[in-house]
């Protein structure tokens, strides 16, 4: 019982940087909701917290914040498509692994739309009813 309350402490404590890191990826991929985000993010808290040594010298925020992208990170699908619209209006598409690597060098105004085949296929139904 004493382990869930220190837990729960460390969840409590480091909520903003949970929060933080959750709607960054939120808006790396539309798909993955705020909340599952946050689930994984206290995952993440309990992992961190069983697999911490303190003799180590590394500071607890920063452990936690490498579980935390590998737990939001694997939520990512690497089965989705990117489509992007250059300011010039040239139109490009590729997969989204590509475009995690590629996404700090678009130039300015440039648009982007994560599409996985779940959301596509939906937006086909949604097209066919009009």
């Amino acid at each position: 019982m004493r382990q869930e309350n220190e837990i729960y402490n460390l969840y409590i404590k480091n909520l903003p940087i949970i929060k933080s890191l959750a709607r960054r990826y939120e808006k790396i991929d539309p798909s993955v909701s705020y909340e599952d985000l946050m689930q994984e993010g206290f995952i993440a808290i309990s992992n961190a917290a069983n697999r911490f040594i303190t003799h180590t010298g590394l500071n607890f925020t920063s452990y936690l914040f490498w579980h935390l992208q590998k737990r939001f990170h694997g939520l990512l699908k690497d089965d989705k498509i990117v489509e992007i619209k250059y300011p010039n209006g040239n139109p490009d598409v590729v997969p989204y692994s590509k475009f995690l690597r590629i996404k700090r060098r678009l130039p300015r105004g440039t648009q982007w739309r994560v599409i996985s085949p779940s959301s596509s296929l939906e937006e086909l139904k949604e097209r066919g009813r009009e």
